[in-house]
């Protein structure tokens, strides 16, 4: 057969189709042994994850059955508790943030709620600072009220803060944590950034008191815009390390700006929490003791006042006491 005669162009042309059929065929064979493995692998993917969310539910995980109505911050619209993941650390897989911080994990008690009574809890947040929280501890001391606080690293020295954590447990508050930095951009941005940052506040509380909080408070809330789509990770590893989070029913308002700038005034502060507890048995607010709060300060002896002659006591959140928590966005 002479090269470059039809004859020979035909063999060619013949062969290399004949060779990328087998091409096709082989691609073909080698893509349906891969499809077959990975829908293998699914199956199995599947059927461990049915089998731990079996565990959760016989765990008693799941939605909680203390439903409460709650409120979000700045509006005190209705919310309700969310859905927590509180898979057996066992039976689930093991993170790298588990391992941070093993002093980090404390006891709690069981939630019990006593329906007998009217009662506001009243928390303070982001402090303490040296103008507004001796302030607010003097006249909660005068109305005999108890309160909750819980505090962060943001202002004063850490010797006055560790002043601050003994007087408040001195005098029958409860001090919770919050938050060593506040900032939210680093804090929500991974879990292992929010353990170093909630560590640095306990460590510090620890040291100062002896004591070992358990109560605590998420930045923003437990549900807020930096941790949305995380958030439900942030609580199963808080809830985990034993600690109770607390959200809010009230906001006093104290966190936003007046028309014009400016501190919100007293009297909106005062009409805010009372009008906002008085058609409530039990009510979370949501108040600020920072340095530029001094307004929530001049508030106080009213909210206290007018609450008190509808009945109302002034108690501090302990580990017994059902947390308010926020529903899903």
């Amino acid at each position: 057969m002479e090269i470059g005669s039809v004859k020979f162009w035909r063999h060619v042309i013949v062969g290399c189709v004949i060779g990328l059929i087998a091409v096709f065929m082989l691609l073909a064979l080698v893509f349906g042994i891969r499809t077959f493995m990975l829908s293998g692998q699914l199956r199995e993917l599947r059927e461990e994850n049915n089998r731990l969310s079996e565990q959760t539910v016989e765990a008693g995980g799941g939605m909680d059955p203390a439903d409460t109505n709650l409120g979000e911050e700045g509006d005190g619209s209705g919310m309700t508790q969310p859905e927590r993941d509180t898979d057996d650390p066992d039976s689930a897989e093991l993170m790298e943030y588990h391992l941070m911080y093993p002093d980090m994990m404390v006891q709690n008690a069981a939630k019990t709620d006593d329906n007998t009574k009217k009662i506001v809890y009243l928390t303070f947040d982001d402090g303490p600072s040296r103008e507004a929280t001796p302030k607010i501890l003097d006249i909660l001391k005068q109305y005999n009220a108890k309160a909750t606080f819980f505090v962060s690293g943001q202002y004063a020295t850490p010797e006055f803060r560790g002043e601050m954590y003994n007087r408040i447990l001195d005098e029958g508050h409860a001090l919770g944590l919050h938050s060593y930095t506040h900032e939210y951009r680093t804090v929500y941005s991974s879990m292992e950034n929010y353990l170093d940052d909630l560590y640095q506040i306990y460590a510090e509380v620890h040291s100062a008191t002896g004591y070992q909080p358990n109560l605590m408070r998420f930045p923003g809330g437990s549900i807020n815009s930096y941790n949305g789509g995380a958030f439900q990770t942030f609580i199963a590893e808080v809830t985990r390390r034993g600690f109770t989070y607390h959200d809010w029913v009230i906001s006093s308002g104290d966190a936003l700006e007046a028309e014009g700038g400016g501190a919100i005034p007293a009297s909106d502060i005062a009409e805010a929490v009372v009008s906002g507890c008085v058609n409530r048995a039990k009510s979370v607010v949501l108040c600020h003791d920072n340095n530029t709060k001094m307004t929530t300060v001049e508030a106080l002896p009213t909210i206290l006042q007018e609450l008190q002659a509808e009945g109302y006591e002034f108690c501090a959140l302990d580990n017994t006491v059902a947390p308010f928590h926020f529903s899903y966005p």
